[in-house]
């Protein structure tokens, strides 16, 4: 780079001092050397030696061609340029402290940033605009409740049966009170009694036959939905952090180590920081010594039970019975009071005959309870300059 004053020259004898002729460098080259020179110092340049050969310069080309000759001896350092001289080239780039900015230590390997920090309500977090937004994070996590799962619920029981159903010796058209002996009968079997074998209360050969109900046996219940679908509510942080870039690109003048950053600026920490994912139990060191944890996200696990069934309710069958004395084949009598015929019926045997029939039957439910919580996730250690 060179630069040039722009100049106005006076030629003059060394022997009688007088003036010969006064020239600006615009003039001597048409303009184009001093025309962009603008506010620079004027200087005198007495030439000797153009006095002494004033016969050989005395035309405006010949001191055009001593003045270049001199004007080549006034280049000059841009370093030592006094005021009022340019630079014939473009400026220098500004540096990172010309440009109003300043070197902070670059993160350690492993570490991101350096970049300004948000801290606040989710609500206020403010943009990046047009820098990158390097990290989003979380605290506090507030709000949580558990889930609300609805009843659990079972079908109908399948695969019931019923037990033997159980008879008794009763009078003719099981009148009056009192117990008579017993027996049982197998559901849907015509089954032979002889007369004699049940005994009324009152100690004779029974003439009428009391049939009850039977429990209902065995089983199984299968729940409605294996598991209730939980509804979640919401939750919140008390805390959010947005981290944004403060690096200045393709800036020179910081040292090894260190990197061109801009100051952060409200509503953002004026201290610079860094970040690293993980759990980390302290800060790489000074500048970046304050940490403090934040979350990425958070784990949801809240759900519900699964449900099940316990054993059917218990319950009695439904029971049709008849006595007959062919065998079942014609019913002498049917119902739940049964007859024989009375002492001077020639049938001294008769055969009896019950049907039992499990009805509907249900079964107690279980499970479905709210399980699970919210827990922060993801976590990421974040160290700040005090």
């Amino acid at each position: 780079m060179r630069w040039r004053a722009a100049v106005g020259v006076c030629l003059s004898s060394a022997a009688s001092a007088t003036v010969i002729a006064c020239f600006s460098l615009g003039d001597l080259q048409g303009g184009e050397a001093a025309g962009d020179a603008g506010d620079a110092l004027d200087a005198l340049v007495t030439l000797d030696a153009a006095a002494a050969s004033h016969d050989a310069a005395s035309s405006v080309d010949g001191l055009a061609a001593v003045v270049d000759a001199a004007l080549d001896a006034l280049v000059i350092d841009p370093m030592d340029a006094p005021d009022g001289f340019e630079a014939s080239g473009p400026p220098p780039p500004p540096t990172c402290a010309t440009a109003g900015f300043s070197c902070a230590v670059v993160a350690p390997a492993g570490w991101t940033g350096p970049f300004g920090l948000y801290e606040g309500n989710l609500a206020s977090a403010p943009s990046c605009g047009a820098v990158t937004q390097v990290l989003t994070a979380y605290s506090g996590l507030a709000g949580v409740t558990a889930a609300t799962c609805p009843a659990c619920a079972c079908n109908a029981a399948t695969g019931t049966g019923c037990a033997k159903v159980p008879i008794e010796g009763a009078r003719g058209g099981c009148f009056g009170t009192g117990t008579g002996n017993g027996g049982l009968l197998t559901s849907g079997a015509c089954e032979y009694w002889s007369y004699g074998t049940l005994i009324d209360p009152d100690g004779y050969a029974a003439n009428g036959v009391k049939v009850g109900k039977p429990a209902v046996t065995g089983g199984s219940c299968a729940p409605t939905v294996a598991k209730p679908t939980p509804s979640k509510s919401g939750y919140t942080w008390n805390m959010t952090a947005i981290a944004c870039t403060t690096q200045v690109p393709s800036t020179s003048g910081c040292t090894a180590g260190r990197v061109c950053s801009k100051t952060p600026e409200p509503p953002f920490n004026a201290k610079l920081c860094i970040a690293k994912d993980g759990d980390i139990a302290g800060c790489p060191g000074a500048p970046y010594s304050n940490r403090a944890l934040y979350y990425k996200a958070a784990s949801d696990t809240r759900d519900c039970g699964t449900c099940g069934c316990g054993a059917p309710n218990a319950a009695q069958c439904d029971v049709t019975a008849l006595s007959s004395a062919d065998n079942c084949a014609t019913a002498r009598s049917a119902g739940t009071c049964l007859y024989r015929a009375n002492g001077t019926d020639p049938d001294t045997a008769y055969y009896l005959k019950a049907t039992a029939t499990p009805p509907t039957v249900t079964c107690p439910a279980s499970g479905g309870a709210p399980t699970g919580t919210v827990t922060p996730s993801n976590p990421v250690t974040i160290c700040c300059e005090p």
